[in-house]
């Protein structure tokens, strides 16, 4: 399995519409083994409507991130690509390793900014969540 976390600056970011690049790693089927990761910059002019193909290409089956628009989780979902949100922090192996240990749930809580807006449609890009003080 290949999962991916979004970074912002090297280090995770909450919200996945607002990252830099991603944190990838691969976990052999059936065991806790994580590979070292690696970091998958973030391609210029990206959002939330490219974002899940560039994570498509690179193999990527899982997305753990704090917060995520519903648009984006749709975009993630037609590549087959499985989401957890609701993830407040640590560093991207921590995260990972709370994953394997079955101590990481999806609170399915998602960010409800876009609602109503359409994806790209409100004059600030691909943006983030209101909560998070970005319009």
């Amino acid at each position: 399995m290949r999962i991916a976390l979004p970074l912002s600056g090297g280090v995770f970011s909450q919200h996945f519409g607002q990252s830099t690049g991603f944190w990838i790693c691969d976990v052999q089927e059936g065991s806790q083994v994580i590979s070292d990761g690696q970091e998958l910059a973030m391609l210029e002019g990206g959002g939330c409507g490219v974002i899940p193909t560039m994570l498509a290409q690179a193999g990527v089956n899982l997305v753990i991130a704090g917060g995520m628009g519903a648009g984006a989780v749709q975009n993630l979902a037609r590549y087959g690509i499985e989401v957890i949100t609701g993830v407040t922090g640590g560093t991207p192996q921590q995260i990972v390793e709370a994953y394997l240990s079955g101590g990481l749930v999806s609170t399915g809580q998602l960010c409800q900014h876009h609602e109503g807006h359409g994806e790209h449609g409100h004059g600030h890009g691909h943006g983030g969540c209101h909560r998070h003080g970005r319009e």
